[in-house]
């Protein structure tokens, strides 16, 4: 279908569009699949090499801009052949980025007819292999981060064509690995199940899906508080119903789960509940790095929404009546209503508005969907990835997604066993609107919200539901406009007032009028153009120059209004408004905008040269306003506004604003060319005539600042006028060449300034295509009903127009006429063509002065040049290639495009180069400021099209910023009549559209330009196409990018940085000058350099090679290469020659030169080594700064990945460069070392080109890396131990004898050196300067901290180091484990470990001296940084299995190791107890790694009894051993090895007596216990298979042990013991009865124990969990007896409290709280349906424990309110809730009323969180219990009775809610009668009597009833409130505390009802019924 901005370009454009464009895009793709196919079979390196020049070709053919839909053969060879590519080019990184980063792009543009199937299993490995395994080679961080992340993507589009089997495989692979919910691996695994899983194919049927779905419910349930848990399953479960269409799946009994995870997922504040939940799972880091865009992609903000839109018509009410999911829907949103009130702004905020958005969004999107013309269409509306087509910063056609469409039928397969399938149907009308009303509720409280996020998100969702309800929304809007127009006190108001009017001016045309909300004002019906008018007058005020955002709003509105009428003229039918005094009194305003802004008082400064107010910011649409009221006016009117405009800039003068207003004098040009020129023009031109004399006589040669300011507004103001006169300007031709004359002639620089851009419009207006028609009308669209008078307003096209009616006509283009290019020919004769002759005369001496210096002349002349470049820029003809050497005439390959009408030749522009070639070579040129102008011409002459592409971008942005607010949704075709076979698509104002027609050419004609070689024959662009001048004046601009002068360094270096994309065949011969400039040898001067680039191709390669040989040959030697004594001017100069080298070497161009030739890589990396001749301070660091870029972005070439990774072998360049490192870092060299920056730097370099290739190299990079492990310097070390982790870390995936060539090499270095170890240790040490203090240096925030602080150096070498660190050495794997004690590094365990490994006899010996000095006999403290390298070094021998194998005698395991371990750890000071605790669980975990069976002999060490009698500290520290050791054998997996690691130490701990123990034995027991028990179900079957059954039984074993332990540990005294025995409770609960198995099956095969209990462990536990309850309840009750006691006053109450304190009962009960807080609160306990009834058995004794009367008991109470606290924000399952529905209501019958408060606090966030789950009879019995404690004896009981009852009205069904208020209103009715004569006695209400009898208590709590359905209501006013509110008013009669009561309902009523709320109360009311409202809810004050 025909897309506007190709078929309404210029007509030249348009016509080589048609006759070049045809097919382009599948010949593109079908050559890249045969160059594909001819070098598929060649060698890894070199296959994709040949097929990189197409991405650029395809960047500029307009292939990835296209929105006309491809034939899906088309689509389908793009996505074959791209894909072929990204997966067949191994040991190619970069050609499978550039690749991927092509294909997404394409992808988004040919979806919909791709019909090929891709397999899923390669996009998994490549991501593994890139982020996840083991480390083959090195690369920077953003290579491996951007293949990750493109990849990602790249999945995300192609999943939905995997092969119909995808799904099962990919479920069958992962579903496995979430048997244990404890583990990592089940986060990871859902990680890759979001990402990897095409739902897509549920549209195929298959009865697996129900299956699944439940699966998943079940295993969603399983974990809370885990966001990410929650958001990937969300999204997933979203995708599926999105694309569930055919109703496969059985959705209704997961309704009620559903809408409840959706209202989990706001963090709001519920009653007393803080908003951000306590508790929340820790996430394993890998997820997190590794599956964040799947986080951000499935936000639950957003497919929450999705999921309730998508749900919508498919699930039936049980009765078939209707829909079942709308009244969760309402129910969902009376909750959260109240939160969208701007009093109600926080942290949850954000999320709301993004919930809004979605809403908003997906309801949109199926409508339209649905209302297409081939029937329901989810295929392309709806579909899974459908988010992501129209993301920020894609092209227009990305986001044309809504407007296309696809039909694809699809069969169903049966399901069996399950219930009908329920199709997704069509939204009704009455499903619509009651969807839109939802919207509109909550939308409508946002819409003044302080933050501004959720203002626009409200105002959008209010227009777009106005197309839905216009009759609903249209009178609100209105009326709130109106308040905010006429508020005094709410001022803000007014901007989103404005806003959501503007929004909403296109459905008002639509309906043609609305119906006032309040008729009371005598108005039955407003026409659309009464209320635009009224709003049109009454917002001129809004135009303020101190308040921006409501002004922009003003301009908004009036932008809109003005792009939908037709014509703007006097008496316009259906507008009544004045429009001559409306537009007189908008121009006074906006002249008065803009003298305000100029003046001192403005609220910024604007005297800046290039500075500009708000109206021009890309957001304001001051500009587009201001040209649609001229285009829309009559002439009449017009020429009124002309000439008022005119009188304006004539009499002003405002330098500032000279950009502001020439916006007037531009559209008033646009519009009227003729009356412009003679009111705008002339009188400018005349004055500026009567200035020009004073200016040739300039006695200083400069301005004063009064004249500068006038000439540049007269200058400006013309200019911009001229650029719009097009034939209008010939006439003027003589007096503007006279002007440009005299100006140009002047002696000063900034009349020069004036005069370049006055030429450089003039030419541009003279030369470019203009649309003459751009701002007209389209044609008018009729209204419904429409009839004479009413109001006319202009229809809105699509960019895909072919459905539109035939009025829609093309955009008129203005081509320039022939006598407007003589002009622009003379003009560039006259100061082009001239000038440059001039200016090489005047280069040579042989020109005159002219009474002007010799700098201004060059700058006159130079400033004529700039001029005509810029005001031509693509319109100048490109260089003519040399002779001979003309491309052939092929088939061109880019964009066709041309910005206007060619004039001049290439003559010119060579003739422009010559004069750029003597400038730079004359005397003057030294003078800064004349190089700097005379290298911007020459970035002109080298960058054509670069101009016209900058352009397009920024006029692109403003574009796509204007489209934001001026876009008609597809949706509004619900107002208009032809609806049946039209496509539905958003519309916009024609001028909108015309714009971005503009746009496009622009982009079109720079691509022309910037890439013109491209055709068929001539992919690529050689040396010998190009033309001498241009490599000329390339040079120069190469020799100029290091000048010493900064500004002219960055002219150039820009200038070649984009010469170089534009010509990559430059990039080779300019590689010698600036390598050899960073490695301070002689350049290449510029005849050698343009000598190379005059050669043949192969020169530059030659030139390369020769510059590689000259830098290896070189000796370095830092100590002497420079000469320390050098002047300040030969420093400057060398600075800057490293400045400008690096900044481009720094470049994409060589960037991807060094990715792709090993040579290259060579002489770089050579060149950087050779950099230590620069010792200027400033060059290093920005030789560091470089590095780092080089090492973030390091990326191997192919070749030599490919020889390296599989044959074994190096390229010879590497190969020598690698041999000159190593000879370099060789200590034998002492008397020549390195400086130790460049020695950093080698040994990176060295590290980056590992690993080595033979024995030979292995031991010299062994013995280069082991020497500087014992360096000095703390960077070295670093590098050297990343360097050795990388040389021996990744044994698993090297071959075998390149791994035996490392090992070997490092034990004969170790082997020559005994005292290595020493050595190694002593500078452990000195790694650890501040002595390992635990607190410092934790977290991000402080990394990043002391990152920002380190030198460039140590920053290089921290970043080279985590980079590798982070894939070597991925422990610990969990968040919550990475907080371990800062003074053990686990890297350097790691690096003893595996040179333990690798030479085991040789460490071990070298170790053990060192390590027993520090830690045998001494005092652990007194060297803290001795000890931490110890601990470090210790931990790293146990980690090798060599230290328990006996090789000829005793092992060193049993000889040394074992004694000093078990000295160390018994000797260690507390303080130091977490450092040994890390340093044995980093033993453990290496060991149970590698599945070692001495593992047990290192656990007997840590598990050895404790001595009896042993100290609080002993006991402390073996706990902390044992905890940490056991929480790793959890996370690996290994629970039976921790049978014997618990048995002596449980005694030993719970015998020995001080609180101080408690401290540490939280986290032991968690470890311990979850050790044992971390590993549910399957996972003990996959343990048993290395660990042995007999481990199994040990662990069971233990597991009866600990659990006939149980009910002593919870009477043991002490609070601190009581928590901690809890917190195993709470693990071992945790492991045991997550086991659903129950582990009956391995008690009956397993031999048993004679004192085994026989019976099944699950079940015993949960036995003792019942009587653990019961003795809880007993406890709670001798607690309360004893209170009860005391407060009757018995004698011995004070002996029996403290009793009461030792009491085991009370213990028992205290050690209960602490259970139920630690199961909650521990972090990596999974809390699911499995735990939730045991915690929930305890509920009713925490109740009763709120309060207790003994002082010595008040810590037990506040643990109860902790435990109730927490345990209230359980997610429980919808079987638990009549239980806790039933504690509840025991709760409000207790006796203290603490409890009965604690109930109903407990209720309100339980409802709140679980209303949809909660059954009608749960619900009757929470409404009635809160009904009944309204009337409690306890005045804060009622007081909280009756904000839980207005928490649960809001949730209330409507009949429901209904009954409930009538009950009260009935009560009121018989208790406070309306006092009157005659009156008959008050009806009897049921036990009541007649009501007048009733107690106060009654009273108060009908009152109180009453009072919470105010407080339901608190911002608007619904219909049944006035009754309600005089029922109140007739209470006031009635003693304290009812009065009291009313008069604060009454008072909290009127706080919270804003006015419009308030008006509409008093409208319900008689006069005299609002003054006794009033009387009480505001009574008259004694000092008024």
């Amino acid at each position: 279908m025909a897309v506007a901005w190709d078929n309404w370009l210029p007509g030249p454009v348009a016509s080589a569009i048609t006759a070049e464009e045809q097919g382009r895009s599948k010949a593109i793709f079908e050559a890249i699949r045969n160059e594909w196919k001819r070098n598929k079979d060649l060698e890894p390196p070199t296959r994709s090499q040949a097929t990189l020049k197409w991405i650029s070709i395809l960047h500029s053919s307009g292939v990835l801009h296209k929105a006309q839909q491809p034939t899906t053969e088309v689509a389908d060879l793009v996505l074959s052949t791209l894909l072929d590519i990204i997966l067949n080019s191994p040991h190619d990184s970069a050609a499978q980025i550039r690749w991927t980063n092509v294909l997404n792009k394409v992808l988004t543009k040919i979806w919909t007819k791709v019909s090929i199937t891709v397999p899923w299993r390669p996009f998994y490995e490549t991501i593994l292999a890139a982020y996840v395994e083991p480390l083959k080679s090195f690369s920077g961080a953003t290579v491996v981060e951007g293949q990750k992340e493109h990849t990602l993507r790249l999945v995300r589009h192609v999943r939905r064509f995997f092969a119909k089997e995808a799904p099962a495989e990919i479920w069958a692979l992962f579903r496995p690995r979430m048997d244990n919910l404890h583990s990592s691996q089940a986060m990871e695994a859902l990680g890759w199940l979001s990402a990897l899983l095409p739902v897509t194919h549920v549209k195929d049927g298959g009865a697996y899906w129900n299956e699944w779905l439940k699966e998943w419910m079940v295993l969603w349930g399983s974990v809370s508080h885990n966001p990410y848990w929650d958001t990937l399953w969300m999204g997933l479960v979203s995708r599926l119903a999105k694309l569930d269409k055919n109703g496969v799946i059985n959705w209704s009994p997961h309704i009620e789960q559903l809408f409840t995870h959706i209202q989990w997922s706001f963090q709001v504040p519920v009653g007393s509940a803080v908003a951000q939940s306590p508790i929340r799972m820790s996430l394993p880091g890998i997820c997190r790095a590794l599956f964040d865009s799947e986080l951000k992609h499935s936000a639950q903000e957003t497919s929450g929404p999705r999921l309730i839109v998508m749900l919508l018509g498919r699930v039936p009410a049980q009765d078939g009546s209707k829909d079942l999911v709308m009244p969760y829907l309402q129910r969902l949103a009376n909750l959260l209503e109240s939160y969208y009130h701007p009093s109600n702004t926080g942290q949850w905020t954000g999320m709301l508005s993004s919930f809004l958005t979605a809403l908003k969004k997906d309801f949109v999107l199926r409508i339209n969907a649905e209302k297409s013309p081939r029937g329901v269409n989810e295929d392309v509306y709806l579909d899974e990835d459908g988010s992501e087509q129209a993301e920020e910063g894609n092209e227009e056609e990305a986001k044309e997604e809504e407007d296309a469409f696809l039909d694809i039928s699809n069969g169903v397969e049966g399901l069996s066993g399950a219930e009908a399938p329920e199709r997704r149907q069509p939204l009704t009308k009455e499903m619509q609107r009651g969807f839109a009303k939802v919207i509109v509720q909550l939308a409508s409280k946002a819409q003044y919200s302080k933050d501004r996020q959720m203002v626009k998100a409200a105002c959008d969702a209010i227009a777009t539901m106005a197309y839905v309800i216009p009759d609903v929304v249209l009178p609100l809007v209105h009326e709130r406009f109106q308040l905010a127009i006429e508020s005094v006190t709410a001022t803000h108001q007014l901007e989103a007032a404005v806003m959501t009017l503007s929004k909403c001016v296109r459905p008002l045309l639509l309906t043609g009028s609305l119906t006032p909300l309040h008729k009371d004002i005598g108005i039955e019906q407003l026409s659309s153009g009464e209320v635009l008018a009224d709003a049109m007058m009454a917002l001129l005020p809004g135009l303020d120059a101190n308040d921006e955002r409501k002004t922009c709003a003003v301009f908004r509105f009036y932008t809109i209004v003005l792009s939908s009428i037709p014509a703007l003229q006097v008496d316009q039918p259906g507008l009544p408004l004045p429009t001559e005094a409306w537009l007189e009194e908008l121009l006074s305003l906006i002249f008065r905008m803009l003298c305000n802004l100029e003046s001192p008082e403005a609220p910024s400064d604007h005297s800046g040269q290039n500075s500009s107010s708000f109206l021009l910011d890309s957001k304001s649409m001051y500009r587009p306003m201001v040209d649609l009221l001229f285009a829309r006016l009559s002439p009449e009117l017009r020429t009124f506004a002309i000439r008022k405009v005119g009188r304006f800039l004539a009499t002003t003068s405002l330098p500032s604003m000279t950009a502001e207003a020439s916006v007037l004098a531009q559209a008033a040009a646009a519009s009227d060319a003729t009356a412009a020129a003679q009111h705008i023009l002339e009188p400018l031109l005349a004055q500026i005539d009567a200035e020009l004399p004073g200016f040739q006589h300039l006695s200083s040669g400069q301005l004063s600042k009064v004249q500068e300011a006038s000439l540049k507004w007269k200058v400006t103001i013309m200019q911009y006028a001229i650029v719009q006169l097009r034939a209008a300007l010939v006439p003027y031709k003589m007096r503007i060449t006279k002007i440009l004359s005299a100006l140009f002639a002047a002696p000063s620089k900034e009349i020069h300034m004036e005069a370049r851009n006055l030429l450089s419009i003039t030419l541009n207006g003279l030369t470019s295509f203009k649309c003459v028609d751009q701002y007209d009308a389209s044609f008018p669209e009729a209204q419904p009903d429409s009839a004479d008078g009413t109001l006319q307003f202009d229809a809105w096209l699509t960019p895909r127009f072919g459905d539109l009616d035939a009025a829609v006509r093309p955009p008129q283009w203005y081509v320039p006429s022939e006598a407007e290019v003589a002009f622009a020919e003379e003009l560039l004769k006259e100061h082009l063509v001239n000038a440059a002759e001039e200016l090489v005369a005047l280069s040579s001496g042989t020109r005159n002065q002219n009474g002007m210096t010799q700098k201004n002349q060059y700058f006159s002349l130079l400033y004529r040049i700039v001029a005509c470049m810029e005001g031509l820029q693509s319109c100048l003809p490109e260089f003519a290639s040399p002779a001979g050497a003309a491309p052939p005439p092929g088939t061109s390959l880019v964009a066709t495009g041309q910005a206007g009408a060619n004039v001049g030749s290439p003559q010119d522009r060579e003739l422009v180069a010559k004069a750029v070639l003597a400038a730079c070579n004359s005397a003057v040129a030294k003078d800064p400021e004349v190089l700097q102008l005379v290298l911007s011409v020459g970035s002109q002459l080298l960058l054509a099209g670069v101009a016209d592409f900058t352009a397009s971008k920024s006029a692109g942005k403003t574009h796509a910023d204007d489209e934001a607010a001026l876009t008609e949704p597809a949706l509004a075709n619900l107002l208009r009549d032809k609806q049946e076979g039209m496509v539905w698509r958003r519309r916009r104002p024609r001028w909108l559209a015309v714009e971005k027609v503009n746009v496009h050419n622009l982009w079109r004609a720079s691509q022309k330009e910037f890439r013109w070689w491209a055709s068929t024959e001539h992919l690529e662009i050689s040396l010998d196409m190009i033309s001498n001048p241009y490599k000329a004046v390339f040079v120069q601009q190469l020799q100029h990018s290091v000048h010493t002068y900064k500004k002219v360094r960055d002219t150039a270096s820009h200038s070649v940085t984009l010469a170089l994309k534009r010509y990559p065949c430059l990039t080779a011969p300019c590689l010698p000058f600036l390598l050899s400039g960073l490695a301070n040898l002689p350049r290449p001067n510029s005849d050698a350099l343009l000598a190379s680039l005059n050669g043949p191709n192969t020169n530059g390669e030659k030139a390369l090679q020769e510059t590689l040989e000259t830098l290896l040959n070189r000796h370095v030697d830092s100590s002497t290469s420079s000469d320390f004594n050098a002047s300040a001017a030969e420093v400057a100069e060398q600075e800057a020659l490293v400045a400008g080298v690096c900044s481009l070497l720094s470049g994409q161009p060589f960037y991807r030169a060094s990715a792709r030739s090993p040579t290259a890589l060579a002489a770089l990396i050579t060149a950087l080594l050779g950099s230590a001749g620069h010792q200027s301070p400033k060059a290093a660091q920005v030789i560091a700064s470089m590095f780092i870029t080089f090492s973030v972005g390091f990326i191997r070439p192919p070749a030599l990945s490919y020889a390296q990774l599989e044959l074994g072998t190096l390229p010879e360049p590497i190969e020598r460069v690698v041999s000159q490192l190593l000879e370099l870092l060789s200590s034998q060299q002492s008397n020549h070392r390195l400086h130790w920056r460049y020695e950093l730097m080698a040994s990176a370099i060295l590290m980056f080109l590992l690993p080595p290739v033979d024995d030979s190299t292995a031991k010299a990079v062994a013995t280069v890396f082991l020497d500087m492990l014992v360096s000095q310097l703390q960077s070295l070390r670093s590098m050297a131990t990343t360097a050795m982790l990388f040389l021996l870390g990744w044994k698993e995936s090297s071959p075998q004898e390149q791994v035996q060539g490392r090992i070997g090499a490092v034990r004969d270095v170790l082997r020559a050196r005994p005292d290595y170890g020493a050595a190694l240790l002593a500078q452990l040490t000195h790694s650890h300067p501040a002595g390992g203090n635990a607190e410092e240096s934790k977290g991000a925030a402080a990394f990043m901290q002391k990152f920002m602080a380190m030198s460039m150096d140590e920053k290089a070498a921290q970043l080279i180091s985590r980079t590798v660190e982070g894939r070597l050495l991925n422990w610990p794997d969990r968040k919550s484990a990475a907080g371990q004690d800062s003074s053990f590094m686990p890297v350097h365990a790691h690096l003893i470990t595996r040179l333990a490994d690798a030479a085991p006899a040789e460490m071990l010996a070298s170790l053990r001296g060192p390590l027993e000095e520090a830690l045998q006999g001494v005092q652990q403290d007194v060297d803290r940084p001795r000890t931490c390298a110890s601990a470090e070094a210790l931990s790293g021998l146990l980690a090798c299995s060599h230290t328990f194998h006996a090789e000829g005698g005793k092992s060193a395991w049993s000889e040394w190791v074992r004694p000093l371990l078990t000295g160390a750890l018994a000797a260690a000071p507390l303080e130091f107890g977490d450092l040994w605790a890390w340093a044995l669980r980093y033993g453990v975990y290496s060991l149970a790694e590698a599945k070692d069976p001495n593992l047990g002999l290192l656990l007997e060490v840590i598990s050895q009894p404790l001595p009896e009698g042993a100290s609080s500290s002993a006991v402390m520290k073996s706990l902390k051993y044992v905890g940490q050791c056991l929480t790793e054998l959890t996370q690996r997996g290994l629970v039976a090895a921790c049978s014997g690691a618990a048995d002596g130490m449980l005694g030993g701990v719970t015998g020995v007596p001080g609180s101080q123990v408690a401290a540490v034995v939280g986290s032991a027991s968690n470890g311990l216990v979850g050790g044992v028990l971390g590993v549910p179900g399957s996972d003990i079957a996959g343990a048993r298979s290395h660990a042995g059954q007999g481990q199994l039984e040990a662990v069971r074993k233990f597991q009866w042990a600990l659990l006939r332990e149980f009910p002593a540990l919870v009477l043991l005294p002490g609070e601190a013991v009581r928590s901690q025995v809890a917190g195993v409770m709470a693990t071992f609960a945790s492991g045991v009865l997550y086991d659903t198995s129950g582990g009956s099956g391995e008690v009956a095969s397993a031999p048993m124990d004679i004192d085994a209990d026989s019976s099944d462990l699950r079940t015993t536990f949960i036995y003792f969990l019942r009587d653990f309850s019961a003795g809880m309840e007993e406890g709670t009750a001798v607690i309360l007896a004893a209170g009860q006691a005391k407060e009757e006053g018995s004698s011995d109450a004070q002996e029996a409290a403290v009793a009461l304190m030792h009491d085991p009962r009370v213990t028992r009960a205290w050690c209960a709280l602490q259970f139920v807080s630690q199961s909650l609160k521990a972090a990596d306990v999974t809390v699911g349906p499995s735990l939730a009834p045991h915690l929930l058995s305890f509920l009713p004794s925490m109740l009763k424990l709120q309060e207790v009367p003994q002082t010595e008991l008040q810590p037990l109470s506040t643990v109860a309110k902790s435990a109730a606290a927490l345990l209230k924000y359980l997610p429980l399952p919808a079987a638990l809730l009549p239980r806790a529905t039933a504690t509840l209501a025991d709760g409000v019958r207790a006796t203290l009323w603490p409890t009965r408060a604690a109930a109903l606090v407990f209720a309100q966030y339980f409802w709140f969180r679980h209303i949809f789950l909660l059954s009608e009879e749960d619900r009757r019995s929470i409404q009635a219990m809160t009904v009944q404690l309204l009337a409690d004896k306890k005045l804060e009981v009622q007081d909280l009775a009756k904000s839980t009852l207005a928490g649960l009205i809001k949730g209330l069904p409507e009949e429901a809610a209904k009954a409930l208020r009538e009950e009260f209103l009935a009560k009121a009715e018989a208790m406070f009668p309306v006092r009157s004569r005659g009156r008959k006695p008050a009806a009897a209400v049921a036990g009541l009597g007649t009501g007048l009898d009733a107690t106060a208590a009654q009273k108060h709590a009908t009152v109180l009833g009453l009072t919470a359905f105010v407080l339901a209501s608190p911002y608007d006013v619904p219909e049944w409130l006035p009754t309600l509110l005089l029922a109140l008013v007739r209470a006031t009669s009635q003693p304290a505390p009812i009065k009291t009561s009313v008069r604060k309902a009454l008072a909290e009523f009127r706080r919270t009802h804003e006015e419009a709320a308030l008006a509409e109360a008093k409208r319900a009311l008689q006069p005299d019924q609002w003054d006794a409202l009033q009387s009480v809810a505001s009574p008259a004050s004694y000092f008024a």
